[in-house]
């Protein structure tokens, strides 16, 4: 009998209702953002009367992103054709001429009839604002609606960042940019869609964002503060290395990379945190707060309690902080040193010694050798770029 209903299920010709179901997939956010971004383009043909063959192009759109909480990273090549970001709003008005353009910015008019501003002469009654002279009458019922049709269909149009945000169901939108090749290393991250400003201590946080790894919350500027998520084991294998009453100095501090698994994952009971980059110094302190660690000092404060004079221009080898462990207040777990390493990081208290700094941190070994304690020395934790052979001899395979 089952073969009789089979057979007869063939011969119909029909599709099983559960295979059927099998067979259709959900998109995923990549096809959905795909779409989007192709029928915008379309759009953007369309407003600007361009040939209707200039394809969308390919390369253009992101096919993977990164998220962080309402904000979608996307990759820096991702939607570079001028054409994604041509808006009217930078526009004047006038009759719709796509590729003659009047403006100092090159941009092209395509105002007309469906200008915002009050018709003159000769404009019709389509016109968003009130006729001129020469206007085409209206009926009362149309004209006793004006004000709202006005106010609807003045809207500007969506840009793309506003359809990527949508589709993706985030309210910013950033694209990578490579970091900044200077000796602080920022991120050059643009930020494309935000909501207005947010402050804190008149600092603005519109790209601040907060990642959670090993139950560590790391928050940081996006536009301001690089951050790698792929070097997650690292920081907990680090942070469980420190044992029980260890003092840690931390050359490369940055928002807490390390300082904090040193505090949270490990048992550290003190680390000196160095870090010259105010933005990076601004995120540490908050992250401190975020994660519940109150028992935090500043250098230059202990230092003036102990009467020692910080000189953040003095030379390396005339280091001004060279007063040891007892010039910290005993409650202190974090003591942070404001400026150039060189200068400002602590001699001859350290059981380990962190050096997350890539591609090389090799300018500040000698810094922390001298930081480490006099008597029985202690563990330097080198972080670098290195260059890895294909082969035993290094000439491939």
């Amino acid at each position: 009998m089952n073969g009789t209903m089979a057979a007869e299920g063939e011969a119909a010709g029909k599709p099983q209702p559960l295979l059927e179901k099998r067979r259709s997939k959900k998109p995923s956010p990549a096809e959905l953002l795909e779409r989007a971004l192709r029928e915008f383009w379309r759009s953007q043909i369309d407003l600007w009367g361009l040939c209707s063959d200039l394809e969308c192009p390919a390369a253009d759109v992101p096919r993977r992103w990164e998220l962080f909480g309402d904000l979608v990273l996307l990759p820096e090549g991702a939607l570079r054709h001028e054409l994604w970001i041509r808006s009217p709003a930078a526009t004047t008005t006038g009759s719709k001429n796509a590729g003659t353009s009047d403006s100092s910015d090159g941009t092209s008019n395509i105002g007309g009839s469906r200008s915002g501003g009050g018709g003159g002469s000769g404009s019709s009654s389509s016109s968003d604002g009130g006729g001129g002279s020469g206007s085409s009458s209206s009926s009362s019922s149309s004209s006793s609606s004006s004000s709202s049709s006005s106010s609807s269909s003045t809207e500007p149009p969506p840009t793309v960042w506003a359809v990527v945000a949508r589709v993706l169901r985030c309210k910013r939108v950033a694209r990578k940019a490579r970091v900044v090749d200077n000796l602080m290393r920022q991120s050059a991250v643009e930020l494309l869609l935000a909501p207005n400003d947010e402050g804190c201590g008149g600092e603005s946080l519109r790209g601040w964002v907060e990642v959670k790894q090993h139950g560590i919350v790391q928050g940081f500027d996006i536009t301001r503060c690089m951050f790698s998520r792929g070097n997650h084991d690292e920081k907990r294998r680090i942070g469980a290395l420190c044992q029980a009453g260890e003092v840690v100095v931390d050359l490369y501090c940055g928002i807490g990379y390390f300082t904090l698994p040193a505090l949270l994952l490990g048992q550290a009971a003190r680390v000196h945190a160095c870090e010259w980059n105010p933005d990076a110094v601004f995120a540490f302190r908050r992250n401190l707060t975020l994660n519940g660690i109150t028992d935090v000092v500043d250098v230059a404060e202990c230092a003036a309690a102990a009467n020692v004079t910080v000189d953040a221009d003095a030379d390396a080898d005339a280091n001004v902080t060279d007063v040891g462990e007892t010039v910290w207040p005993a409650h202190a777990r974090v003591v942070v040193h404001v400026g150039d390493n060189r200068q400002v990081a602590p001699r001859g208290v350290a059981d380990r010694v962190f050096l997350g700094l890539i591609p090389s941190s090799e300018a500040g070994w000698p810094v922390a050798a001298a930081a480490l304690r006099a008597d029985v020395g202690g563990f330097m934790h080198v972080h670098a770029n290195v260059d890895v052979l294909d082969g035993p001899s290094g000439g491939g395979g």
